[in-house]
């Protein structure tokens, strides 16, 4: 059966389709002809209503149904002028009637005297009004009255709004059943003082972050008893702790890096003072790498860490082969909406390169400085990501080369449409130093691969030595575009371009990669099968890129 609505379009189409009975597969399925005509009878009706919200009372509405093969309800609409606002009142009473916020949000109400009467945007401006109440702390806030007269004879609306606040109540003491952590550790996870206005907002924060730390199994957070003299509200925190020791393991592979199996021991507190430990170890075909790493949080324990790690990584591909040994410390912390992360790592590496290889021990301070923002981590319809990296070393300081090296990359996603995305990054590099040759193998730049250049194998793309070995570059320049559209929920398709290359200098030629692909969004995170055809390659053939991991 096919249902057609002709006349309007957008949200008014939306919004007919959405109320008619008719157009409901589940209803109409198997439905007999009687029971087809009796949707259809219902039909005009229900426009009518879909149409008011919009500010249509008055829609001519012409509507069939016949058979061609199949059935057909087809509804001709013409929806009539709209109902105009003459009269608006928008009225705050009680304590917070003087709060400069809440005569903002009233003199900034979606409504206006003349415009159309959208009953959307009237309760978007209610909306408006009770969240500021929520966060303020107007716990008893409430509308007297809320009202919508539309007089046909006139064809014109009266809009009254009447929102009283009530009296604010203020945060009390934080309490915390608990037994595992420090006190003092626990009282900075709240992000809101005793005397502060009243915020739901910031209890769902501190039950996010308490859950987050992986310390605890259960965490509920509720109010107690008020003071009502004083409308002051405690809370308090109860918490469940969580097993010391945590085991884990997995099988993943990726056409980058194969096959790999995962080891993690998580010792998730060490101590009453909320440090953490891991034990992971990596066995993979191109790839095997074990370390360990102490977690303090510190100085803020709900957004800042430092951590101590040692690590051991053998990494060999092709005419790369290369064994690290490292040791450092970092300190992460979010200061605004970005997180900088110093760091001062030494490290021992033994590679082989084509042609190039050596021991090289290096000491390298670092400075990282990133931001990720999205609307979803695991179905990101919107976000972006932006992340700079500098370090160096120099031979004076316990190190056997110098170099400056820093790399900024960047992705973005925009959704187009009701299921499309537009999907764009970037990464540029340089490194400045005397003999880029003398360089191990983790301090040069290599591309190609699925989250490269697509169409290239894994650190194929890159300047070649005598042997036509690919041996890195100094410079490195990688751009996408990426088109998808999702055909269902966890479904869908990707056409992509991608250009790149590490280079010896950045007016080098950068090679070209384009293809299509297939989406899954998993539990674990979106799957990307990619079919890549390398441009610049001869007879340009098709590589296969397979990758699991987080967007952003």
């Amino acid at each position: 059966m096919k249902v057609e609505v002709l006349g309007v379009e957008g949200a008014l189409e939306k919004n007919v389709r959405a109320s008619l009975s008719i157009n409901d597969k589940d209803r109409r399925k198997d439905a007999t002809e009687a029971e087809l005509r009796h949707l259809h009878s219902r039909a005009e009706e229900e426009i009518r209503r879909s149409l008011q919200p919009y500010g249509y009372y008055r829609p001519f509405v012409r509507s069939e149904l016949v058979t061609e093969k199949r059935w057909i309800a087809r509804y001709e609409i013409e929806p009539g002028p709209p109902v105009i606002i003459d009269s608006l009142t928008v009225q705050v009473t009680g304590e917070g009637a003087a709060n400069p916020k809440f005569q903002e949000i009233a003199r900034s109400f979606p409504l206006r005297r003349g415009d159309v009467l959208l009953h959307p945007e009237y309760e978007r401006g209610k909306v408006a009004l009770e969240s500021y109440a929520a966060e303020g702390g107007y716990l008893d806030a409430r509308f007297t009255t809320s009202r919508i007269t539309v007089d046909l004879a006139r064809y014109a609306a009266a809009v009254v709004l009447r929102f009283d606040t009530g009296p604010r109540h203020y945060f009390g003491e934080v309490t915390f059943d608990h037994d595992v952590l420090k006190p003092h550790l626990l009282r900075r996870y709240p992000n809101f003082q005793a005397g502060e206005p009243f915020d739901f907002r910031k209890l769902l924060d501190l039950q996010t972050d308490l859950s987050a730390t992986g310390y605890f199994t259960r965490v509920e957070v509720k109010q107690a008893e008020e003071d009502a003299a004083h409308r002051i509200v405690p809370i308090d925190v109860s918490l469940s702790p969580a097993r010391k020791v945590r085991l884990t393991g997995g099988v993943g592979y990726g056409t980058d890096d194969g096959l790999r199996l995962r080891g993690l021991v998580e010792l998730r507190r060490t101590n009453r003072q909320g440090h953490r430990a891991q034990l992971e170890g990596v066995w993979g075909q191109l790839e095997k790498k074990a370390g360990v790493q102490y977690f303090i949080p510190w100085p803020n324990p709900r957004t800042d860490v430092a951590t101590f790690s040692t690590s051991y990584h053998d990494f060999e591909i092709q005419a790369i082969d290369t064994r690290i040994f490292q040791t450092g410390a970092s300190a992460s912390r979010l200061l605004g909406k970005w997180r900088a992360t110093p760091a001062l790592s030494y490290r021992r590496e033994n590679y082989r390169v084509g042609v190039d290889e050596g021991i090289v021990k290096t000491l390298i301070p670092e400075g990282t400085w990133s931001r990720v923002r999205s609307d979803d981590p695991l179905q990101t319809w919107w976000g972006d990501r932006v992340s700079l990296n500098v370090r160096g070393a120099h031979e004076r300081v316990v190190s056997d080369v110098s170099f400056l090296q820093g790399r900024l990359d960047g992705k973005l996603i925009q959704s187009f449409g009701d299921r499309g995305r537009g999907i764009a990054r970037f990464e540029v590099g340089a490194t400045k130093t005397g003999d880029f040759r003398e360089l191990p193998a983790s301090l040069r730049f290599f591309t190609g691969g699925a989250n490269s250049v697509r169409g290239y194998g894994y650190n194929t793309l890159g300047p070649r030595d005598v042997n036509g070995d690919v041996i890195g570059g100094p410079y490195l320049l990688v751009g996408s575009l990426e088109a998808e559209h999702r055909f269902l929920p966890r479904w869908g398709a990707a056409v992509f371009f991608d250009m790149g290359n590490a280079v010896n200098s950045f007016g080098d030629t950068l090679q070209r990669g384009a293809g299509v692909g297939a989406r899954w969004v998993s539990p674990a995170g979106l799957v990307r099968v990619d079919f890549g055809w390398g441009l610049d390659r001869e007879r340009t053939p098709l590589t296969v890129h397979i990758s699991l991991g987080p967007e952003l």
